[in-house]
């Protein structure tokens, strides 16, 4: 895609048909908050209040998810939400392969215009779209990762895992921080604030605060390349 802008990749996703589930949307939920925030949310889709509000995370999780973001002295203003899909599956079954890959252009749109210093992943679609692995969310939840975002223009694929410590990758990109966490949603199925889903929950926002007051890694500028011997006879 050769968006500008993030309102140009909005403005088409808006009237979006690439695939099944534009015909049965209410709206296209794009996405709430700040994109200047170094924060983002990345949840699996859409559910029925947010078909009918155009907004993610508006019935029960959202809720939730506004709590745990109280529990660190955040709110809505300070991070973006979105989804991986930003249309409402029928049923709220699970997304599926195709869709996944029919919606990768918006979320890939929002993560390099955004380019946000932590982003939480919330369930097993997010983080294995985040990660680019088949991972389980109860293995890896609570656990850091680092990814780099390759610049806006680059066709390289997400999830490019790095190793801690290495600053910046080939020249793509600076490093993100990734935190996999429960979906809300799954945590008040799973029995709400009696659970031990809610405690994990609750242990991975403090991880989530305690990376936001890290100092901002600093990206080396990259080195001026050399002149050759062919290049200096021309001065």
């Amino acid at each position: 895609m050769t968006w500008q802008t993030l309102a140009e990749a909005r403005d088409e996703a808006l009237g979006c048909t690439r695939c099944r589930l534009a015909g049965g949307r209410t709206q296209v939920v794009w996405m709430d908050g700040n994109p200047d925030s170094p924060l983002m949310f990345v949840g699996e889709a859409p559910g029925f209040h947010e078909d009918r509000q155009g907004l993610p995370f508006v019935g029960a999780a959202g809720q939730l998810l506004d709590t745990m973001l109280r529990s660190i002295g955040l709110d809505r203003s300070q991070c973006t939400i979105c989804n991986v899909i930003k249309c409402r599956p029928p049923g709220n079954r699970d997304p599926m392969p195709d869709e996944i890959e029919s919606c990768r252009p918006f979320l890939e749109a929002q993560l390099r215009f955004i380019r946000p210093r932590v982003i939480v992943t919330l369930g097993n679609f997010a983080t294995r779209f985040i990660l680019a692995k088949q991972v389980s969310i109860s293995r890896v939840r609570g656990q850091r990762f680092e990814i780099e975002i390759p610049p806006r223009q680059q066709g390289q694929e997400l999830g490019q895992e790095q190793g801690r410590g290495q600053g910046r990758g080939q020249g793509r990109g600076p490093l993100v921080t990734v935190i996999p966490t429960f979906h809300p949603a799954a945590v008040l199925h799973g029995g709400g604030n009696a659970s031990p889903a809610f405690n994990a929950l609750q242990e991975d926002f403090r991880l989530i605060a305690s990376v936001l007051a890290e100092p901002p890694t600093a990206i080396p500028e990259e080195p001026e390349p050399e002149e050759t011997a062919e290049q200096e006879a021309l001065f």
